[in-house]
């Protein structure tokens, strides 16, 4: 066998042997017996991760004789470490081709499938709706805001709500005739409130309402520009902050008593479930059940506010003139219902009515007995006070000093209190309807249970009939016995009795005295039926203040726009992208494995590694 010598040039790292071998060897050789005997001869420790290049720079294969690799590149070569060069490109770019490709696809797959996912999620997503009412009663301001479920039930708002209700500084709007605009600032407050409480994206949607009630009632029946310029501002202010507020007439209004009414017997009828359907909560809504008649089930509902008082309830199948019938469709059902608003039999008017009353019984003498006063207190009131109201205009004496004042005797003279009480109420007018309550005012035979609130409430509060121990079934003889013992008092016990406002300590015994007359004499709930047990005194049902402004929402609900669940992503959309970003998790998973492959051959050197050979010892050369 013919020899040939080669020279081989030392290209392996810093450290390890360097220089240039000469090596003289059969030509049919291998280059792996080639790389072996130079790490012979020069004590080289041999391993596999060595590999020839020829000047060209390409890898020569460890199988190939050392003849045909002088025949096609000479006889120079260089000795390299493979495993050197992987180790030392690995620190400037670990990252080939392949990791970058996979990691996009991984990328893209695992975005794609998160994105998709929470798109889909976002299929039939409740859309919530929300309105602002803003309740302008005869003694203060209370702005409420509302939200529901944007599809509704039935064309109807199943609505909560949502905020502590925001109480707008001052008195009643009523009050600025002086100077209307400077009911604009309180007013600011409270829709600034409104505005942060909600989202931003539904200002444009959210209805916003102010009703005035018999306060401005009454204000406007006096002088109706004096009413108009109040409401000139209240809507000029509206108008500044971005609720829906298009039609600024009908929604900053003063409302009637009778739809003062309905709307409150529609709250109390939606808290308690009577219309069929459950009050959702903030977190969900509740499955819904249907009435199986109309009206049957609903609650009566009996406000006493400051300058009105109101009676709402569903009478039964009767007829009724059309004067004091209220239709309504709430819930996909038609309700047909009694409701009559008495201006000037509030709690504050009533009062004024009582005093004018005494003072015209006692031929206008400055100083007035008061049966219902406890006895030991003296009240002193002015003339302007007492007669220069439109309740009291009736009453109103010729040719007396605008700056006279009454001086109020308490008395603790409960029969006398009764009969004085009895007179407030006209029984002589002719009824043209019957039955009639008083000064000819129709009302059906009471039917069904009652909810009475506000001033009911407050005073049966004031007289431990509200604890749950005689709430709801407070039987009549019991008020009766409690209204007659503290209208028997003297001041010397009732000053010192319970209350949160003790300003109407003197009052309290009128007050008792004209809702039992009113309830019992007028309304006639008694024992004989059984109708005063189904009355319960109530301040709020299932932690829902009971007031008219809920009501309003409920029923203004039916003309809004229903918002149904919007389809981000159709199923079939869904199930075709979810199978394309698998595919891409699944190619970046190819380009891995395919990329750890690549990078393991290339610490080899690509090349063919010694197995038996290897594991032969220097000396069979």
């Amino acid at each position: 066998m013919e020899e040939v010598e080669v020279t081989v040039h030392s290209r392996l790292p810093e450290g390890e042997p360097q220089g240039t071998f000469h090596v003289v060897l059969g030509e049919t050789s291998s280059v792996s017996l080639l790389i072996r005997k130079i790490c012979h001869d020069n004590a080289i420790p041999l391993k596999s991760s060595y590999v020839l290049r020829d000047k060209n720079g390409s890898d020569i294969r460890w199988s190939t004789s050392v003849q045909e690799n002088v025949m096609a590149n000479g006889k120079e070569f260089y000795l390299w470490d493979t495993a050197e060069e992987v180790k030392t490109s690995g620190q400037k770019c670990s990252c080939n081709i392949w990791w970058f490709i996979g990691g996009l696809s991984l990328f893209i797959g695992g975005v794609g499938l998160v994105a998709i996912i929470v798109m889909f999620l976002q299929n039939g997503k409740t859309e919530y709706e929300y309105g602002v009412v803003m309740d302008a009663g005869s003694s203060h301001t209370t702005l409420y805001i509302y939200k529901w479920s944007g599809e509704k039930y039935k064309d109807t708002a199943r609505a909560v709500q949502v905020n502590t209700p925001c109480k707008v500084e001052g008195p009643s709007i009523s009050t600025y005739v002086s100077n209307p605009q400077a009911l604009a600032k309180p007013l600011e407050a409270c829709l600034e409130n409104a505005k942060d409480t909600v989202p931003a994206d539904k200002h444009s949607s959210t209805p916003i309402y102010l009703g005035a009630t018999a306060g401005m009632r009454l204000l406007h029946a006096v002088n109706s520009s004096q009413s108009d310029a109040i409401l000139s501002v209240v809507r000029s202010t509206i108008k500044k902050y971005p609720f829906m507020f298009k039609n600024k007439t009908q929604q900053a209004r003063i409302i009637s008593g009778e739809e003062e009414g309905l709307f409150s017997w529609v709250t109390s009828n939606y808290v308690t479930g009577s219309f069929g359907v459950k009050k959702p909560t903030l977190q969900g809504i509740d499955n819904s059940w249907q009435m199986s008649a109309t009206g049957d089930g609903t609650v009566g509902a009996m406000d006493l506010g400051g300058a009105s008082t109101q009676m709402t309830f569903y009478p039964g199948q009767i007829s009724m003139p059309p004067s004091y019938e209220q239709d309504l469709m709430l819930y996909g059902m038609n309700y047909s219902v009694y409701t009559h608003s008495y201006l000037c039999y509030g709690v504050n008017e009533i009062t004024r009515k009582y005093r004018a009353l005494l003072i015209k019984n006692q031929n206008y003498s400055e100083t007035v007995t008061n049966p219902c006063g406890p006895l030991g207190k003296n009240i002193t009131v002015s003339y302007v006070d007492v007669f220069e109201a439109p309740c009291t205009s009736d009453s109103r004496p010729s040719g007396i000093d605008r700056n006279t004042t009454y001086v109020f005797e308490g008395r603790s003279d409960d029969l006398s209190c009764h009969m004085a009480v009895q007179q407030l109420f006209n029984l002589t007018d002719i009824c043209p309807h019957p039955p009639c309550t008083f000064n000819g005012t129709y009302q059906p035979k009471v039917y069904g249970k009652y909810y009475a609130f506000s001033n009911f409430f407050y005073e049966m509060e004031f007289l431990n009939l509200t604890s749950p121990k005689m709430s709801p079934e407070t039987k009549l003889s019991d008020v009766v016995a409690a209204v007659g013992t503290l209208c028997e008092k003297p001041w010397s016990e009732v000053q010192y009795m319970k209350t949160d406002i003790k300003s109407l300590l003197p009052e309290f015994c009128f007050r008792g005295r004209y809702i039992l007359t009113l309830l019992n004499e007028i309304y006639k709930f008694d024992d004989v039926d059984g109708s005063w047990q189904k009355i319960s005194f109530v301040k709020d049902l299932d932690g829902t203040e009971i007031g008219w402004s809920l009501g309003y929402m409920i029923s203004e609900s039916v003309h809004l726009s229903a918002v149904t669940p919007t389809t981000v992503l159709s199923l079939v959309t869904f199930v075709l992208l979810v199978i394309l970003f698998c595919v891409f998790l699944c190619i970046s998973i190819g380009f891995a494995l395919h990329a750890i492959k690549r990078r393991k051959f290339g610490s080899l050197g690509k090349y063919d590694q010694l197995s038996n050979a290897t594991s032969a010892s220097y000396g069979t050369l």
